[in-house]
Formats: structure tokens, sequence, C-alpha cells
């Protein structure tokens, strides 16, 4: 049995990093990564689709869900955006800022990972490709891990980074809160988090496939729960896009609960104002159609499926619609409710809700408050970001202090 200071099971960013950081700071300590994929980084290479969104230009904890988004705090005093940042372009690699969202500017996600794999192999870290950790138990002076193979491999000190439930496809499981959960350590069931929304709404169906920007307020069994304004996507199910995906976040239980979202695709114009500059612009261009007044606003096909639905074949001419069919359509316009009938699955989410508690680990070191020499890091913790490369920040920063802290104990 191979015996090593310092074993990470998961080759994600916040294992690659951990190990990484491990190796710079003690370059002889005896560490080991094992991934059960037969390569590192596979759902790195699928974020920010395949153009990796590293991270973004301003993240702080009001950027994160969960028990305590506090705990951040401690992370990126220590790691911020601009560290990582730092990280990669100093070791080549060109990012550019699009609204706040940091990408490679190259378009590929293979830039990050080709370096975090140069570095490992500068450093001579030790890992373990293809194969599935069965089991992982705690002895006297450190823990037992044992492999699918039937081979075991023995550490001092032990990080859970194999990561959330989301893209199975990509070999993802929910390991992370099965080892933890053996460490007598409290975990919540993972579930799906930045996801699109499935609704029933037959008029969003028909107009699929297009791009938007607008506001959308979350309405939880009537009352408000919040409000983002964003890009989105209708789609075949419903809605999806960043701005969608963030109220995902905010989405508990469907079945429980009535979610409604509204649409406002004038931009938070309030009802009444968009009447009062409908009704002129009707007055002032009886011979137009009333399609000319949002073009500008909202894509032709959403104002089009709108139009008709709510004119439901009647002279479309500015001159010719009635006043309760201006007021009809700018309520439409600047509200538009879909219902939320429950939210996409894992398969296409972009991060997990649930997983190891907060309070079973200290912020400083991310050690387990109760068992010594074990350490978390990742989409294994149940905190979660908005979309916009928060998650990835939150990756690194949490993988580097692991790194740290095992290196200096």
């Amino acid at each position: 049995m191979n015996i090593y200071d310092f074993a990470v099971i998961g080759g994600g960013p916040a294992g690659m990093f951990a190990l990484l950081e491990y190796k710079r700071k003690k370059p002889h300590g005896n560490a080991v990564l094992i991934e059960k994929n037969g390569t590192l980084g596979r759902k790195l290479l699928a974020t920010g689709g395949g153009r990796c969104n590293l991270t973004n230009k301003i993240v702080s904890d009001a950027n994160y869900h969960g028990s305590n988004p506090k705990f951040v705090r401690n992370l990126f005093s220590r790691f911020s955006s601009e560290d990582l940042q730092s990280f990669f372009t100093e070791r080549g690699v060109s990012l550019q800022n699009e609204k706040g969202r940091i990408f490679t500017k190259s378009g590929k996600a293979s830039d990050i990972l080709n370096v975090l794999e140069r570095e490992l192999r500068t450093v001579s870290a030790e890992i373990i490709l293809g194969k599935r950790v069965d089991i992982v138990a705690k002895e006297k002076n450190g823990f037992r891990i044992d492999l699918e193979n039937g081979e075991s491999v023995f550490s001092k000190n032990l990080l859970i980074a194999s990561g959330g439930a989301s893209y199975p496809q990509l070999g993802s499981t929910e390991d992370s809160v099965k080892f933890a959960e053996i460490m007598k350590v409290k975990c919540s069931v993972m579930k799906p988090a930045l996801t699109g929304i499935n609704s029933d709404d037959r008029r969003l169906k028909g107009m699929r496939g297009v791009s938007f920007r607008a506001v959308f307020i979350l309405l939880k069994n009537g009352k408000k729960v919040c409000r983002i304004e964003g890009d989105a996507i209708t789609t075949d199910y419903g809605l999806s896009g960043p701005a969608v995906m963030d109220i995902t976040n905010f989405i508990e239980d469907t079945h429980k609960d009535k979610y409604i979202i509204k649409v406002n695709f004038q931009h938070g114009t309030t009802c009444e104002d968009e009447y009062e500059k409908l009704t002129r612009f009707c007055e002032n261009n009886k011979k137009l159609s009333v399609k000319r007044y949002f073009e500008k606003s909202v894509p032709s096909r959403i104002s089009t499926a709108i139009i008709s639905g709510e004119l439901k074949g009647k002279n479309e001419k500015c001159g010719m619609i009635s006043r309760e069919d201006r007021k009809r359509l700018s309520m439409f316009f600047t509200g538009y409710e879909a219902a939320v009938t429950s939210l996409r699955g894992m398969e296409e989410a972009q991060a997990v809700k649930g997983g190891v508690d907060l309070a079973e680990v200290d912020p400083k070191t991310m050690q387990s408050v109760k068992v010594k020499g074990l350490y978390f890091a990742g989409d294994a913790l149940d905190i979660w970001g908005d979309c916009g490369g928060y998650n990835l920040q939150f990756a690194f920063s949490s993988g580097m202090i692991v790194g740290s802290s095992v290196a200096v104990e």
C-alpha cells in the first residue's frame, strides 16, 4: 500500500489547484491526486460553453447562495479574482472582460487546463487516472482510500474535491457526499442549480430559440422573491439563459409552492408608462402596424407572438387598436407571466445546491471541524454562485486554501 502525506480525490479545478499549491509550498511533499475519468478537467472544458468563464471582475459573498454566503469572504481575501487572473496571464493565457465576465481570449477552455497540467508536471505531481475511489475510511493516523480495482492507498491528509452531481454525462456523481457521510460529516441532498425552467406556456414554446434581454421577477405563491435583469432564451421546454439560471437559485420546491416568472420585455417600464407611450405612438402613427412600436426593444418573433395572441385576428394597425387592446398589450409586454412547472435536471445544471454543510468546515483552512486531516473544496460544499464565473472562482480559491493549509500544518 502506497502511503502519502496528502491525497486528493477529484481532478477538477479545486483538486488540481490544491495539489499544485501543496507541491509549490512543499516540493518534496508526498502527495497524489486520484481521478476516476481518464483525463483531468472534463467539466472544466465544458464551462462557459467551452470558452471557460474563469471568474468575474467583481466577486463577493453577494454573488453566492446557500446557508452561509459569507463563508467565501476569507477565501477571496486570500485568493481573489485578480490573483486568479494573474496566475493564468503570467503563464501565457490571454483573458478578456465581457461585461464583467472573464473569459479566455482564444475562446478555448483548454488554455486553462493546459496550464494546470503543465504546472502539475513541473512540480512532478503524482496523478492516478481512470481509477474510481470505492470507499474511504478514517483510521488511526489518517485515511485509507480503496480503489475499484482492489488497490488501496493511505494518506495522512485527505481532500474530497470530487465535485457536485451536475453533468453526470461527464462522469459526475454524488461521491463527495457519499465519502463525507462515511466520515459522519453532515450533508444535504444535491439538487440542480443554475439551470433552465420547464413551463407549460404554449406561447413560449411557439417562439423557441429567441434570445432577448429583459427584467425578470420571481413570484412565490404571489409574493415577490427577487428581481433580475439580464439575458435569456426561449426554448422548447420553457426558458433558459443566464438571468433565468440565476432565478433558479431562489426556486425550492415546485411541487409544494407555486412559482411564476414575470417577464418585463420593456426593461422595467411600468404598465402605466408603457400604455401612455404606446397610446402616443398609435395616435401619431395610425397607419402603421403596432409591431413597429415594439420592434426596437423586443425581438420580432416574441412581439409577433404576443400581439397575434392578444389581438386574436383583429386589425393590427395603430389607428384600429382599441383602448382595451392597448392596455392588454402594455400589460403583457411589461408583465408576461410564465408558470414554472419544474426545473431542468442535473444533465443541464451548471451548479448544484446541497453537499457538505458549511458549518462542518473551517473557512480558514477548509478542514473538517470534526475530523482532523479531512478537507473539502469546490462543488462538494453546499454553496454555489450566480452565472458569471463565480463557481470556478470558488473552486480555485477553496482549492488553493486547502493546498496551502496542508503544506504548512
